[in-house]
């Protein structure tokens, strides 16, 4: 069993594995070890579904295809900017912080 499909669909049971068992994890090295390998399955699946994206496509539409693939990665970065921006005050809450 070779080939892109079969190794996107590992790496994606990977992840899920992984980041589930980090979640029940009660020491830190245990959450650590899950994380790296959450890590590992993700990137994973990243790099097969990019090569399968950028396969199928045309010549002409190669660049397109590829640079449009990591608009999702950045959005979901941007996401977590704004979280961390509108959060704040109430994380300096919990902690006794200045408002």
């Amino acid at each position: 069993m070779y080939g892109r499909l079969p190794a996107t669909a590992g790496c994606v049971v990977l992840t899920a594995a992984s980041g589930t068992l980090g979640a029940l994890m009660p020491d830190w090295g245990g959450f650590a070890a899950t994380r790296f390998l959450t890590g590992v399955g993700g990137l994973g699946t990243y790099m097969c579904s990019f090569v399968l994206a950028v396969e199928v496509v045309r010549a002409r539409y190669k660049a397109s295809v590829g640079v449009l693939s990591g608009i999702p990665f950045a959005l979901g970065e941007l996401l977590v900017a704004l979280e961390a921006y509108f959060i704040r005050e109430k994380v300096l809450e919990a902690f006794g912080g200045k408002n």
